[in-house]
């Protein structure tokens, strides 16, 4: 949460986990080659989503986001890209 409400991208990068994510790497070798090449591509963190086989990259902006989709993209893979809304994280609380 202290990630989040920086609003600092490299500090929330470091701060994602997911711990389903060995096993998925484990059944499925090709999310991690595929996690590594978005990391290498400019991503500044890309994991498993749930236990697979969907992924997820952190990126910069939405333009930094369109160069590691055109990266990622083959005729075999779907490669999204979703920004919110408004710059930044914002937290929401419900109470």
């Amino acid at each position: 949460l202290t990630a989040v409400a920086s609003g600092n991208a490299q500090a929330l990068a470091r701060a994602m986990h997911n711990d389903l994510e060995v096993a998925a790497f484990d059944l499925r070798p090709d999310l991690a080659t595929l996690v590594a090449l978005g990391e290498a591509e400019g991503a500044l963190r890309g994991m498993v989503t749930g236990s697979g086989p969907t992924c997820v990259f952190l990126c910069l902006s939405a333009d930094h986001a369109w160069e590691v989709a055109s990266a990622l993209t083959t005729p075999k893979r779907v490669v999204l890209v979703a920004n919110g809304p408004v710059s930044g994280v914002h937290l929401v609380s419900y109470q």
